[in-house]
């Protein structure tokens, strides 16, 4: 595997998510956390990662919080310099978007998992944390359980309610 130190702005993002969505009240393991501590000991665990795995002693950067953005903005699938991409080639999403978070966490935790400790680290509880707010969420409003037979029920009403609407729709015009 290889480690690189992270941009600043992807632990910003993710600092940024857990301060919104926790209304300011940042805890792990019951105990409340700044969000520029927080920030620090991501940066921190991702500088140990990176000595660790090249045998380095680089000394991490200083956590400043920063709310940078409302949306971020990217490319897929293009490969166009900068200059030549049009409208359609750019893509916006909301930076408190959780899947957007949860790509994000994706890339940290892969480039700071290599100390041998990583799973037992503050960072990774914090990482666990803000995974699992990412998560609640995008499923706050699915179900808990499912049962076929009452689904193929409803898909049953649901239909008769379509159709209706088309009847009501079409004598309408």
């Amino acid at each position: 595997m290889s480690a690189y130190v992270v941009e600043m702005e992807v632990i910003q993002a993710i600092v940024n998510y857990a301060d919104i969505k926790e209304r300011g009240n940042i805890s792990i393991e019951g105990k409340k956390y700044s969000v520029n501590t927080l920030g620090q000991i991501l940066v921190d665990e991702n500088y140990r990662s990176v000595n660790f795995r090249y045998s380095e002693e680089s000394k991490p950067e200083t956590y400043v919080h920063r709310s940078l953005f409302n949306n971020a903005f990217y490319f897929k699938n293009v490969s166009k310099e900068n200059s030549l991409l049009e409208k359609a080639d750019i893509k916006v999403i909301s930076a408190l978007n959780p899947a957007f978070i949860l790509g994000l966490i994706s890339n940290y935790e892969y480039q700071a998992c290599e100390s041998d400790d990583w799973g037992s680290t503050l960072a990774k509880k914090i990482i666990e944390a803000v995974r699992y707010r990412c998560i609640s969420d995008l499923t706050s409003d699915m179900p808990w359980g499912f049962n076929l037979k009452a689904s193929n029920q409803l898909g049953i009403r649901y239909r008769e309610l379509v159709n209706e609407e088309i009847i009501k729709t079409s004598s309408i015009h």
